[in-house]
């Protein structure tokens, strides 16, 4: 939810204040319309639009008595989401691979299981598989009996996905941010470096340089 201030004022106030407003969905609010008001009973409506939608409304202004912007938890929490649902999508591939080594006729099973339930659906795949019932399938190439727990399966998925995310630990997201958009910026001068005919001049005095 974001927060936003707007002037507002009721019937040619002398003074004009800011309206404290909530954003939920399509249109913004004023919780405390009347107090901003002054007069009667009223409300503060801003219809949504691609500033208000996509922009950080309330960057100037904080105000949380810890100092943390609720904008900010909510994007790293929509963040976590979406990387959690990769995590499990690749360890989904970690433990088909492990299958393939121990038991080839469960990784079939599990493979088959994965196109009909794709796992980027993060915690949805994994606790539809809990829900799967443990079975016994026959091989009708060699007759031998297969025993199939799917709930285990979605353990060893957790585990792998929790194994993924610890390794992540490591990585330094900032810094990569900062080197891609510096390669971005990069590869934009280059390439209007070509198009202007430049860029040949440009890396001769370069090359000379000493």
């Amino acid at each position: 939810m974001a927060k936003v201030y707007c002037l507002t004022g009721g019937h040619l106030l002398a003074r004009p204040r800011l309206a404290k407003v909530e954003f939920r969905g399509s249109v913004l609010f004023s919780k405390r319309a009347q107090r901003c008001l002054g007069r009667g009973r009223s409300s503060v409506i801003i219809e949504n639009n691609e500033l208000n939608k996509w922009g950080d409304t309330d960057a100037r202004d904080d105000d949380s008595d810890l100092g943390v912007n609720e904008d900010d938890l909510i994007f790293a929490s929509d963040t976590a989401k979406i990387v959690a649902r990769v995590l499990t999508s690749r360890a989904v591939q970690k433990v088909l691979l492990q299958l393939q080594e121990t038991d080839l006729f469960v990784a079939h099973w599990f493979s088959e299981y994965c196109s009909a339930n794709p796992p980027m659906t993060g915690d949805k795949f994994v606790l539809e598989l809990l829900k799967q019932r443990p079975l016994y399938a026959t091989d009708k190439i060699n007759g031998k009996d297969h025993y199939i727990s799917p709930p285990m399966l979605a353990n060893r998925v957790m585990v792998a996905r929790e194994a993924l995310a610890g390794g992540m630990s490591k990585f330094d997201f900032p810094t990569y941010m900062a080197r891609t958009n510096t390669e971005v910026y990069r590869k934009h001068l280059e390439s209007s470096s070509y198009t202007s005919g430049s860029y040949a001049k440009v890396e001769r005095r370069r090359k000379q340089q000493p």
